[in-house]
């Protein structure tokens, strides 16, 4: 009897190290340590129709960075630099009535996204490639036959984006 005690208390001390050997939690940043500041100069915005988005987009970003701990924004002489450009905006129609018509629209915004390193002089992700859509499957839809705007459907888009930018480069570390 007692050994078959001692057997199975040793058997899960075992097996308590085994299971808290692989619980290596820790609140350091796993962002290099001189990457303290980031810098997010307005996105470009050059190959869509859809001008204001990349002002929006921009906001969006620094907004998601104001609440992530890990980091300061600047607007100048950052230790890294979260930089882009909107190289597609699409618009499809999503449900349509019994008469063929729109009924519901939804918008993705797709980027190509870079985070350098200011103090090392080089890129940590380098042409990320996002999409709107890609993170929730509602971001990004408006109710044409309810009157909803484009405009709403555009700022869910920009939000869910904003958020997947900030986790792509900062939040992951």
């Amino acid at each position: 009897m007692y050994l078959r005690r001692a057997s199975f208390a040793c058997a899960m001390l075992v097996l308590s190290a085994f299971v808290m050997g692989g619980c290596n939690y820790s609140t350091r940043s796993g962002l290099p340590e001189h990457i303290r500041t980031v810098q997010v100069p307005v996105f470009k915005n050059t190959k869509t129709l859809y001008k204001g988005l990349e002002t929006k987009l921009t906001a969006g970003i620094i907004e998601q960075l104001q609440n992530d701990p890990q980091v300061r924004v600047v607007n100048s002489g950052g230790n890294a630099t979260i930089d882009g450009e909107i190289t597609k905006v699409e618009r499809k129609v999503y449900l349509e009535t019994k008469d063929d018509q729109p009924a519901s629209v939804r918008v993705s915004i797709t980027v190509r996204v870079t985070f350098y390193d200011e103090v090392e002089q080089r890129p940590i992700i380098k042409d990320l490639v996002l999409n709107s859509s890609q993170s929730s499957s509602v971001s990004g839809l408006y109710e044409v036959d309810r009157g909803e705007l484009q405009s709403a459907a555009d700022d869910s888009a920009i939000k869910e984006l904003s958020k997947e930018i900030v986790r792509q480069t900062i939040a992951m570390w």
